[in-house]
């Protein structure tokens, strides 16, 4: 896909430099704190779209009657695409140095997501790049500084998301697990405390914008012990990569244990990568955020996790190791791998571009659609035809079990 999830963190890590170098505080708190809640109904229901990772929801912008195509992301500020802004004519305020042509939205707006709003906001427009193939075009966010008005309720099961703006206590299920959270500015990304092989304290951000079931800082590693047989598998190429990072380390690794509140989830694989510094918090993203039913309840500073039926956290990963890319010419290639993985062994190099994988054109196909097949457990083996400077060629893959079992240990 042309859209990469990274600008998220790319537009953050640009506003809040801008934030910093050209405001004084009080500037910075009266703009980072517009908006305010119309409470209108106390419970809108809206239907989810969900492209791999992603969570697409429709929005109108003050008083037109067009809905929008934005994802809503709890790591991400809500911001617009300058398109969409011109369109809507919108005033151009602050420019944001480095941001491309970026500027704050002069003129206060009204966003509203189902039959909630929030009037007098101001957000930043950006030149958002298009997604392709099936996706839809990508107008915007909506992000934890418009959600944090509301009880918000992520049904991944039912493809759906709940806001209430009501906050008396829910009736909490008998598996359900109760967490505290934070919302520190600027973002107000929610913030949980949990603990990492019953000895290692520290917070993590609720991010459905991470395609990952879990991602630590490298500055962790050191904290951990990885000796008698818990391998720290390294990543050849890139694995995982946050703009405004300088180093393409990655690693991959099993804890022992993942504490958060009475929630213990044990032997679960995480991946480690440097990350920017202004959102450097450990990262529950969307392979751990989907094996429940959230519930976020921003102005209680609580969720509620409700694990579905078929919740299960693999304990080890049946893979080929190799991650792909889709470049701006369409072309799928090679960006990394696990060292000692299927496709360390074989004759696949960095940067090899793929042209079919299971007799599938891969032009055809989406990166999506690409990785369904690369992370699907029932299919084992893995045809790639592959072309480098050596010409074309033929590569089987056969899947395994990355990590040692656990009876190993």
């Amino acid at each position: 896909m042309k859209y990469n999830s990274k600008i998220l963190l790319i537009v953050i890590s640009t506003i809040l430099l801008f934030l910093i170098l050209s405001c004084t505080y009080f500037e910075v708190m009266k703009k980072l704190k517009s908006g305010t809640p119309v409470f209108g109904k106390e419970i809108s229901v809206i239907p989810i779209k969900l492209k791999g990772h992603r969570i697409y929801v429709k929005v109108k912008i003050n008083d037109n009657q067009k809905e929008y195509n934005f994802i809503l992301d709890t790591g991400a500020l809500t911001m617009i695409d300058k398109q969409i802004a011109k369109e809507l004519d919108l005033e151009k305020g602050a420019k944001i140095p480095g941001g491309k042509g970026a500027h704050l939205v002069k003129t206060k707006m009204i966003f509203i997501l189902g039959d909630m709003k929030v009037k007098d906001f101001i957000v930043p427009m950006f030149d958002l790049p298009e997604a392709s193939g099936s996706d839809p075009q990508i107008d915007g966010f909506i992000g934890s500084d418009f959600l944090r008005f509301f009880r918000v309720t992520i049904d991944y099961k039912q493809k759906r998301i709940v806001l209430a703006h009501k906050t008396d206590s829910l009736n909490i299920a008998n598996d359900a697990y109760k967490i505290e959270i934070k919302k520190p500015l600027p973002i107000r990304f929610p913030l949980t405390e949990f603990i990492i092989d019953n000895k290692i304290e520290t917070e993590g951000m609720i991010d459905t914008g991470s395609p990952f079931a879990l991602v630590f800082p490298l500055s962790l590693i050191e904290k951990q012990d990885f000796s008698n047989g818990r391998p720290l598998i390294k990543a050849n190429g890139i694995m995982a990569k946050w703009p405004f990072t300088s180093s393409n380390d990655n690693y991959l690794a099993r804890i022992k244990s993942f504490k958060m509140g009475k929630l213990e989830i044990k032997n679960i694989p995480v991946i480690y990568a440097e990350l920017p510094k202004n959102v450097s918090y450990p990262l529950l993203g969307k392979k751990f955020l989907s094996q429940f039913l959230i519930t976020i309840d921003y102005p209680e500073n609580e969720m509620i996790f409700v694990p579905y039926e078929d919740t299960e956290f693999k304990n080890n990963l049946f893979s080929t190791g190799l991650r792909l890319v889709k470049e701006k010419n369409d072309k799928i290639i090679v960006q990394g791998f696990w060292e000692g993985s299927p496709v360390d062994k074989s004759d696949i190099k960095l940067n090899d571009e793929i042209l079919e994988i299971n007799s599938k054109i891969t032009k055809d196909l989406s990166l999506r659609e690409i990785n369904n097949i690369l992370n699907d457990d029932t299919i084992k083996d893995i045809e790639l035809l592959i072309k480098n400077s050596e010409g074309e060629k033929i590569v089987f893959l056969k899947k395994e079990l990355l990590f040692p079992e656990i009876n190993d240990l």
